[in-house]
């Protein structure tokens, strides 16, 4: 294993609207021990959903220790502990590296079918 992997649990969950889908986080983090909540990350898709996560956890669980986090600010967290690595790459680049990657899948006839978004 190498030395900047660590262990992680992800958790899908099916909920029939956003409240409930709130509260199974605040309940996810609540079962957390308070020295492993704050390397607990919650990934939302947009800073609004993040502030408004953020907003119902403290309402919720007063302290709240845990990363409310855009992918953006996932991968700054990730980088910033890291000495001696490349600089991050900017939204585009890695845009344009997924979308090469993805034409290079499609040239090897990769068995599964690449999205024509990408």
């Amino acid at each position: 294993m190498s030395a900047l992997t660590t262990p992680r649990k992800t958790r899908i969950f099916n909920v029939p609207n956003l409240i409930t889908f709130q509260h199974a986080i605040a309940e996810c983090l609540e079962c957390t021990q308070p020295w492993g909540m704050r390397s607990s990350v919650v990934l939302v898709p947009s800073r609004a959903a993040s502030n408004q996560l953020r907003w119902s956890l403290e309402q919720r669980l007063a302290p709240n220790r845990a990363l409310v986090l855009i992918r953006d600010e996932f991968y700054l967290e990730l980088h910033r502990p890291v000495a001696d690595v490349p600089p991050l790459m900017a939204d585009a680049e890695r845009m344009v590296c997924g979308r090469a990657a993805a034409i290079d899948v499609r040239a090897a006839g990769v068995g599964r079918r690449v999205s024509r978004a990408l």
